[in-house]
């Protein structure tokens, strides 16, 4: 009985309020297809911020060192490109004596050394408060395990500790026949853009043609287009879904006669609410299904434009989980009037049954 009544009042309302209808459902579209949009912005600035978090903390130079071996393909570090432990050092400190001391959370050097007869990276950590300091050696040698022996250019050494794919040692010293190619400044803060300018023209100077990566500062700009288009989208869709509770709201106070007569036949008034209620949930997901379509088809790709990132954050889960979530607020926003308009038809109607 139920189902009938509610896909009569569709019907009627479709046909008799047609232009209302129409309007209706473009607005919910524009919701969520403005609820979709500030999900991808928000998205988007947390993946920047971590992008930016990630890259803003450290400097590093890179020298090209590594060949590939024309027949087997593999990778060949090349000693002749390196720069020889005292050299590399020397420029290094010139470096480090830009950055203050508080600013440094740690150092490390990434080396050569031969390892039965062929060339093995070495990654050489430092302390923050003595870069001379080393406190281990991490090397992406395979194969070993703790305890056994490792010669690296010509001298023993045991492996402390070993994992899957690599083994640990901490070595005596860094000797002099060592040769590196990598410096790698990890900070505990982003640096000034002056401190930045000054170390990158130090790099230049000390090392000429490398890779080199300084710390990477938001752009402000950027950020505050971010905030207030999010904050702009969040007025918009809760002012959206405050006219669409207005609408609704509005739409069943011009039904009083159907209520009246329903309840008059003996209808309880939860009978009314509940198709009410259903009238615009199935409104609602209908227009939720045609903004799922027509966002991803077609908005998406002019979002990509701005945010390239966009299209990877949006799933079939993520739309329904939106969905749900935007129905569920207005429906409940809703049936605050819905009970209020059916208990004034009940009261009328109890006004007319003792007059």
């Amino acid at each position: 009985m139920n189902a009938s009544i509610l896909l009569m009042n569709i019907k009627h309302f479709i046909k008799d309020k047609t232009a209302l209808f129409t309007l209706l459902m473009l607005s919910q579209i524009l919701v969520f297809t403005v609820l979709f949009y500030s999900f991808g912005t928000i998205q988007n600035a947390f993946a920047v911020r971590e992008e930016i978090d990630d890259n803003s903390k450290y400097f590093e130079v890179l020298i090209d060192v590594m060949q590939y071996d024309d027949i087997t393909g593999e990778p060949v570090y090349v000693y002749e490109k390196c720069y020889t432990k005292q050299d590399f050092f020397q420029k290094s400190d010139s470096i480090l004596n830009l950055i203050p001391n508080e600013y440094i959370a740690s150092v490390n050097y990434k080396g050569i050394v031969s390892e039965e007869g062929k060339n093995t990276p070495l990654t050489f950590l430092y302390s923050n408060t003595n870069p001379r300091d080393c406190v281990g050696v991490y090397s992406l040698i395979e194969g070993y395990k703790t305890g056994d022996t490792i010669v690296l250019n010509g001298r023993e050494h045991i492996i402390q500790e070993s994992g899957n794919f690599a083994a640990d040692l901490v070595l005596p010293q860094v000797y002099d026949d060592y040769v590196f190619y990598r410096l790698r400044i990890e900070l505990n803060q982003t640096p000034s853009p002056e401190l930045i300018d000054d170390v990158k023209l130090k790099i230049e100077e000390e090392f000429g043609i490398a890779e080199v990566h300084v710390p990477q500062i938001p752009d402000l700009l950027e950020i505050q287009f971010n905030r207030a288009t999010i904050a702009l989208s969040a007025i918009v869709i809760l002012i959206s879904a405050l006219n669409l509770t207005y609408a609704y709201t509005y739409i069943i106070s011009k039904r009083k006669k159907w209520i009246f007569s329903s309840l008059l036949i003996g209808a309880h008034k939860n009978d009314a609410i509940n198709i009410f209620a259903a009238e615009i949930v199935i409104y609602l997901i209908a227009s939720f299904a045609l903004s799922v379509l027509l966002f991803e088809n077609y908005i998406k790709n002019l979002v990509a434009m701005i945010y390239p990132q966009i299209e990877t954050f949006y799933s079939a889960s993520v739309y329904l989980i939106l969905g749900v979530v935007l129905i569920a607020v207005i429906v409940l926003m809703t049936n605050a009037s819905l009970e209020s308009i059916v208990e004034k038809s009940v009261a009328e109607l109890g006004r007319e049954a003792t007059e």
